[in-house]
C-alpha cells in the first residue's frame, strides 16, 4: 500500500513539474525585451520580387435598347466672294455615306473645289496678300499640317503663305485661283488712268518751267539804286602780300685799302603799312 502511495505522490509531482514548466513557459513567451520587440516589427530586407504579367485586351460588353435614325440635316453654306460677281453653281456634291476628313474635297463649286479644313474661325472672307487676323493664322497651320511651308505662322498672308496655297491646290490637281476677267478689266483701266495722270502732271511742270524760264527774261519791275557803289578792295593772297624795303647802293670805302669800293646793298629798317581792311 505503502508503494502504491509513494508512486502516486512520484507522478502527482511529475505532473505538478510538467504543468509548472508548461506555465514558465507560456510567461515567457509573453514577456519580451525591447529589443526583441523591434526586431520582431522592423521590415524585411528588400528583396527582387517577380510576378508574371500577362497582356490582354479588357472588354466589357453592354447591351442595351434604342432606336437609330437619321439625324437632322445640317445646312452647308458658303459666304458669298466679291471676287466672284456670277452666280455660283455646284457641280459635283460628294458621295452618300462619304467620310470627309481634312484636306478632302467637300464639292465643287463652278469647277472649283471647296476643301474641308479643321478649325474654330468659320471662313467668312476671300483672302488675299496682305490680309491678317484669327482666320489667317488658321490657314496657315492647316497648310503647315499639310507638310507645306507657309512660313512664319504670325497671322498675316505674305509671299510665303500665297505660295504654299497655290501648291495645296495643285496637290489636289486643281488650278489655284488667279485674276479674273473683271479683275483683268479693272485692273487695265486703272492703269490707263494712271498714265494719262502722268502724261498731264508731265504738261503741267513742262508749262510751269516755261512760265518760270520767261519770268526771268523779262524785265522786272524792281527799282534798281542810282547811288554809286564804294570801290572793293580784295586783299591779296597771304603767301604774295609781303611788304619789301628798296635796295640802294652805296660806295664804301674799306679801311687799309683806300680808292678801292665796291657797291654793296644796305637795308634800311622795315617799316610796314598796315593792311587794308577788307570790305
Amino acid at each position: 500500500m505503502k508503494s502504491n502511495k509513494n508512486v502516486r505522490i512520484v507522478v502527482a509531482a511529475l505532473v505538478g513539474v510538467v504543468v509548472l514548466a508548461g506555465v514558465g513557459w507560456a510567461a515567457a513567451r509573453q514577456i519580451k525585451s525591447p529589443a526583441q520587440i523591434a526586431a520582431d516589427t522592423a521590415a524585411p530586407n528588400a528583396s527582387l520580387i517577380s510576378v508574371p504579367v500577362q497582356r490582354r485586351s479588357l472588354a466589357t460588353e453592354v447591351i442595351v435598347r434604342g432606336t437609330v435614325r437619321y439625324g437632322s440635316p445640317q445646312t452647308v453654306a458658303l459666304p458669298t466672294s466679291s471676287l466672284k460677281t456670277s452666280s455660283q453653281v455646284v457641280s459635283e456634291i460628294p458621295k452618300p455615306g462619304a467620310k470627309l476628313g481634312e484636306r478632302a474635297v467637300a464639292m465643287t463649286v463652278s469647277g472649283r473645289p471647296v476643301f474641308v479644313l479643321q478649325g474654330e474661325t468659320p471662313m467668312h472672307r476671300d483672302l488675299g496678300p496682305g490680309d491678317e487676323g484669327k482666320d489667317v493664322r488658321q490657314l496657315e497651320r492647316a497648310l503647315a499640317r499639310a507638310g507645306l511651308r507657309p512660313g512664319t505662322v504670325d497671322g498675316r498672308y505674305d509671299a510665303a503663305t500665297g505660295a504654299a496655297v497655290a501648291q495645296f491646290y495643285r496637290r489636289s490637281d486643281a488650278t489655284p485661283f488667279g485674276v479674273t476677267e473683271a479683275q483683268a478689266d479693272k485692273l487695265s483701266t486703272a492703269a490707263a488712268a494712271a498714265g494719262s495722270a502722268t502724261d498731264h502732271l508731265l504738261q503741267m511742270r513742262l508749262a510751269l518751267r516755261t512760265a518760270a524760264q520767261g519770268s526771268r527774261k523779262g524785265t522786272s519791275t524792281r527799282p534798281r539804286s542810282t547811288r554809286p557803289r564804294p570801290p572793293r578792295r580784295c586783299r591779296p593772297p597771304a603767301s604774295r602780300w609781303r611788304p619789301r624795303a628798296p635796295r640802294f647802293t652805296r660806295r664804301v670805302t674799306r679801311w687799309g685799302s683806300p680808292g678801292v669800293s665796291r657797291p654793296r646793298a644796305i637795308r634800311p629798317p622795315l617799316e610796314t603799312s598796315p593792311r587794308p581792311k577788307r570790305t
